[in-house]
């Protein structure tokens, strides 16, 4: 019982944080440099994740620092997260964790966990 309700909460909170999402507009950076420079960062990371394709890596015009992925498999990376960063080797670690999500199927268990929900909410 105690995990059905924790299912539920996450997937309320999931579905609370989606349409706050939605409702915000994305503005994306182009800049050829630092996406050339986060490709370079994130080869080896993928390589040693064992995720064998070259997900693409967004740069969002926030200043936060954040960065997140999608269950397409895109990476977000405000410029924030890229001018906070210390040295190289801390956006690598972002970059790490963020492949972390991919490569650990948290998307796809998080979608699941939220179609259950939806299912015993019907």
């Amino acid at each position: 019982m105690g995990r059905i309700i924790s299912t539920i909460f996450l997937s309320i909170c999931l579905i609370v944080s989606t349409t706050a999402a939605r409702a915000q507009t994305i503005n994306l950076i182009n800049d050829a440099e630092i996406e050339a420079m986060l490709r370079d960062f994130s080869a080896p990371l993928f390589k040693a994740a064992g995720i064998n394709r070259q997900t693409p890596i967004y740069i969002i015009n926030d200043r936060r620092f954040n960065a997140f992925v999608v269950s397409s498999g895109a990476m977000f990376i405000n410029y924030g997260t890229i001018i906070d960063s210390e040295t190289p080797n801390a956006l690598k670690a972002v970059i790490a964790h963020e492949i972390g999500h991919l490569a650990g199927g948290h998307l796809q268990r998080l979608e699941e966990q939220q179609k259950v929900a939806t299912s015993i909410q019907a």
